[in-house]
Parts: C-alpha cells; structure tokens; sequence
C-alpha cells in the first residue's frame, strides 16, 4: 500500500481537513439507513468513506481530495437514487 499511496500534498491531512473527512463520514453514515431500501445503494456511500479512511492512515493528501470528490458525487447519486 505503500507504494501507491504515500506522504503527497500533505497539507491536506492537516487538522481542518481531518475534521471535515470525519464530518463527511459521519453525514455519509448517517445516509446509509435510508438507503438500505435500495440494492446496493449503500455501496454510493461506503467507498468515500473507506477512501477517508486509507487517506488518513497513510497521510494521502491527493487521496483526501479524491475522497471529498468521491463525497460530493456519491452524495449526489444518493439523492437521485432516492428521487427515482
């Protein structure tokens, strides 16, 4: 795991970000129950928090922003899952 993810940009695993990844997670984990009616659903949202997760084990600052990106655009399919 090294290898591929290693110290880059790590001004973004710097406190303000920390926060705001465990913000995401806990809104993302908090969608998780509604969504459960659907198949699969929940998969929209696991995978940005697993992305936190290896981000801040190995202090992956490109991670951390691919992972708020991931944020945005599971969110995004959540809300159009839900809506259809």
């Amino acid at each position: 795991m090294d290898r591929w993810f290693h110290g880059r940009l790590q001004a973004f695993t710097t406190e303000p970000f920390v926060r705001g990844a465990g913000f995401a997670s806990l809104i993302l984990a908090l969608a998780m129950p509604p969504l459960e009616v659907f198949p699969f659903a929940t998969t929209l949202v696991s995978a940005p928090i697993a992305l936190f997760g290896v981000a801040l084990i190995t202090r992956d600052g490109a991670l951390m922003l691919a992972a708020f990106a991931a944020t945005l655009w599971s969110a995004g399919g959540a809300v159009w899952i839900a809506t259809t």
